[in-house]
């Protein structure tokens, strides 16, 4: 059976399936739904890799572990945008205000109130804040 890595280092491993999501033990990667999301981070599944059976990856970092050291680590989470929010983007290609006309688990709608262009983004991870010294990386 095939492992996949999501980039947040969440495995699915078809020999143990996944229990968040009630995904039998034996189910193949392939035949999860097309909106099944990282139980971890909510990355789409189109974003995992498999990982080779015998790779050093898979064995060495997350097969037998590896052993935790102090880093600094950026920790970033989902946000929950609500309709009606007022938000300003501070840098990239969406600098500037915009409304939340909106939002899903999975989705967030947003409104430019100059021009009215409304764009729509798949929700993944914001920064949250940087933290010194945590063990990394971290066994769930």
């Amino acid at each position: 059976m095939d492992r996949y890595k999501c980039p947040c280092a969440y495995i699915y491993d078809e020999k143990n399936g996944c229990a968040e999501f009630r995904n039998s033990p034996g189910t193949v990667f392939q035949d999860l739904p097309d909106e099944w999301i990282c139980p971890r981070c909510g990355y789409e599944k189109e974003c995992f890799r498999k990982l080779e059976e015998d790779s050093e990856e898979s064995i060495e970092k997350y097969g037998k572990g590896e052993k935790m050291t102090k880093h600094d680590v950026v920790v970033f989470r989902p946000y929950s945008f609500e309709v009606g929010q007022k938000i300003y983007i501070e840098e990239g290609p969406r600098k500037g205000d915009w409304e939340v006309i909106g939002a899903t688990d999975r989705t967030v709608t947003l409104k430019c109130p100059i021009s009215f262009r409304e764009f729509e983004w798949k929700q993944f991870c914001y920064f949250v804040e940087e933290q010194s010294g945590r063990e990394w990386p971290q066994k769930d």
